[in-house]
């Protein structure tokens, strides 16, 4: 871990990307506490799908649940086919173990992911099977029931809707995991008050 801060301190460009090596120390030594502050201190890394999906783990397994339901709710709107990730029956161990050979992938696809959960495959290898199952439990309680589709409420546009779609909000029981600062930005009114 030393070694890794001290190159990131000297090389602030992250041209070695030790900022991924230093994260995915951080996560398997259980410290989330230093992992967000260290994902925080790196702005301009800051919607960095490999840096987030370490950081989603760390969240799950620490138990810090509202974290990892912000976190998700941005994988939904920034990674194409997160919630099909999110439904395999199995996590994808295989692809994630061939992903560590890769030197890069394309950025925000399904790809990506794998890619992303390379540096902390020590910690999947325990921990699949538990990711998978809370992911799973996302998708099937804040996306997938169609009682709870925003579709139906007349007060809405196709404005709003798409807007809020955009943001991760699918149905009723997303705005529960938003906080009043993440939902303010979403920009709902179509003329200003």
């Amino acid at each position: 871990m030393d070694h890794f801060l001290a190159i990131y301190q000297v090389d602030r460009a992250d041209g070695l990307t030790c900022r991924y090596e230093i994260l995915a120390l951080y996560v398997l030594m259980s410290r989330y506490d230093e992992a967000q502050a260290f994902v925080n201190s790196c702005t301009s890394y800051a919607a960095d799908v490999r840096m987030q999906v370490s950081l989603l783990v760390a969240a799950i397994l620490g138990g810090y649940h509202a974290d990892a339901s912000q976190l998700l709710v941005g994988f939904c709107v920034q990674v194409t086919d997160f919630l099909a990730f999110c439904e395999q029956d199995i996590f994808p161990l295989g692809r994630v173990m061939e992903a560590e050979t890769w030197e890069e992938c394309s950025a925000n696809c399904e790809e990506s992911l794998y890619f992303a959960f390379s540096p902390i495959l020590p910690l999947l290898l325990t921990a699949s099977t538990y990711i998978q199952a809370y992911l799973n439990a996302y998708v099937t309680t804040n996306v997938a029931d169609s009682d709870d589709d925003l579709d139906h409420l007349p007060f809405l546009s196709s404005k709003q809707l798409s807007v809020l779609a955009l943001n991760g909000i699918y149905g009723i029981q997303n705005f529960q995991l938003l906080t009043e600062t993440a939902l303010l930005p979403c920009q709902l009114l179509e003329k200003p008050l």
